[in-house]
């Protein structure tokens, strides 16, 4: 996985229904794609320096998958919304390249919150100016990569919606007063706990895993306002 504390607030939560991970996390914007991805991405972020770094990191990842994953294992990716904006295209060559190692789940991101690079949701006084409506916190290019990763039969599990409510996305896990929301998609523990059971349910609803689902009737919610 990618995306640095993005994909990494992701892991806890599939780490919380038990799932066995092998972490592999990059930072400075770098992504698990392809090289021409990266240096689209990398210098318009201001982490033109990493590129280097970055495409090591993604060779020797990419070379540990050939060798160790096995075809019953399951390769979990994910990337910050806003990249796909920057560069203008979704890497489908890259991700279907990997797809053919072991079976693959692109998670999706949070809600991206005024911008890009948002505000700090969790300070008292920006907290308020989280709240967004939803068609605002998704950028085109995540639509774009959505309805690619579908029309190419692609698994894509959303988890954008969880904390949205009436139209509205914010920092809170809807319906309560808890943080779950730092800034444009960081997670904070208690966002990544509240999303375990979700993703849970879609990977048993996708025959990947053999879960315990988000309730006592073995239906999958919607959101915790479901509850």
């Amino acid at each position: 996985s990618h995306a640095g504390s993005h994909a990494a607030g992701l892991a806890a939560s599939l780490q919380a229904y038990g799932i066995e991970l092998r972490h592999a996390f990059a930072g400075y914007g770098c992504s698990f794609a392809s090289d021409a991805f990266n240096e689209k991405l990398l210098d318009p972020v201001g982490s033109g320096w990493a590129y280097g770094k970055c495409t090591e990191w993604v060779a020797t990842v990419k070379a540990a998958l050939v060798e160790f994953a096995a075809p019953d294992d399951l390769i979990f990716t994910t990337t910050a919304a806003w990249k796909y904006d920057v560069v203008g295209n979704v890497d489908v060559a890259f991700v279907e390249e990997i797809a053919t190692i072991a079976p693959l789940v692109v998670l999706g991101d949070a809600p991206l919150l005024r911008g890009i690079f948002g505000v700090n949701c969790a300070a008292p006084e920006t907290r308020p100016s989280c709240l967004t409506d939803e068609k605002d916190t998704i950028p085109d290019g995540a639509l774009l990569a959505e309805e690619t990763w579908a029309a190419r039969g692609v698994r894509h599990i959303s988890v954008r919606e969880l904390f949205c409510s009436n139209g509205l996305c914010d920092t809170y896990i809807p319906g309560t007063d808890i943080l779950g929301l730092v800034d444009y998609g960081h997670l904070t523990t208690a966002g990544s706990l509240y999303l375990a059971p979700f993703l849970s349910c879609a990977l048993e609803g996708l025959g990947l895993v053999d879960a315990a689902v988000a309730s006592d009737d073995g239906e999958c919610l919607g959101s915790v306002t479901d509850l």
